[in-house]
């Protein structure tokens, strides 16, 4: 059981509220009542996820995309997310987001996508904000591969179908830059390319962005939005079991097994 001060002092340790983008919303969006003793954490708090959280007893949900984004005008049934406020409210669990706070963190997204890809020799991307925080992460593999065999290793790395990219497959790639969400951008590619990058990992890539990127002569992997970022889930986990062994504060930390990528492919 944990008070659930010192669970937001945890999380906000780890992700500090306020280098969050001015646009988002995160933090404690929804409290309910009493001491924090089953915590489930993660991407989407999604209608299964609710359901999820309520079936297995859970007194807090820990998301990275805020449940709540925009001004809310009426709480009803008629909506998703006035059905799953109400379920939320009723079951007395509350709502913690994780966002672009999560994103630029030291040891945050960014840094659990690179380990997860092998890199080494981090540098950021971005520059730098006056509290030291950047956004994307840039490194380089052991050994230099192809853009095909690197597209097959993310997808076995982050365990996705298909991965969407452009170049040439036979384009040998030492550096690469990465950006976790949808970072995909004219001034992200000229980043990449001022840092001699051979490709730039990030997701929802559109049509007119891809073609400035290749008139740029940069390579781009669209690891999806889901791919890029759903690996909060289990690193978060493993920080907050850890936490609660060493303090000895006996919270049972729980994995989504609700969410799922949105899109399916043929």
């Amino acid at each position: 059981m944990m008070e659930i001060k010192i669970l937001e002092g945890f999380l906000e340790k780890t992700a500090p509220k306020n280098i969050a983008e001015e646009w988002d919303n995160v933090g404690l969006l929804l409290s309910g009542s009493g001491d924090i003793q089953k915590v489930l954490i993660c991407l989407d708090i999604s209608v299964a996820v609710v359901e999820e959280a309520i079936e297995k007893g859970a007194d807090m949900i820990i998301s990275h995309h805020p449940l709540i984004f925009k001004g809310i005008k009426r709480v009803t049934n008629e909506n998703p997310l006035g059905s799953k406020l109400i379920s939320l409210i009723k079951n007395n669990i509350s709502v913690y987001a994780m966002h672009t706070n999560f994103d630029l963190a030291f040891g945050g997204l960014n840094d659990i996508l690179f380990d997860k890809l092998l890199l080494s020799k981090k540098e950021n991307l971005m520059k730098e904000n006056e509290s030291g925080y950047a956004l994307g992460r840039v490194g380089v593999f052991s050994e230099s591969v192809t853009l095909g065999e690197l597209v097959q290793f993310i997808k076995g790395q982050i365990n996705l179908k298909a991965v969407k990219f452009t170049g040439d497959r036979n384009k040998k790639i030492n550096k690469a830059a990465i950006a976790t969400g949808s970072c995909s951008n004219y001034n992200m590619f000229a980043e990449c390319l001022a840092k001699n990058c051979d490709v730039y990992i990030t997701s929802d890539i559109k049509h007119h962005e891809a073609l400035d990127a290749l008139e740029m002569g940069l390579c781009l992997i669209d690891a999806t939005h889901y791919g890029t970022e759903f690996i909060m889930v289990a690193e978060l986990a493993k920080r907050l079991k850890n936490f609660s062994n060493d303090n000895d504060l006996g919270l049972v930390v729980m994995e989504s097994e609700k969410n799922q990528p949105i899109f399916d492919y043929i």
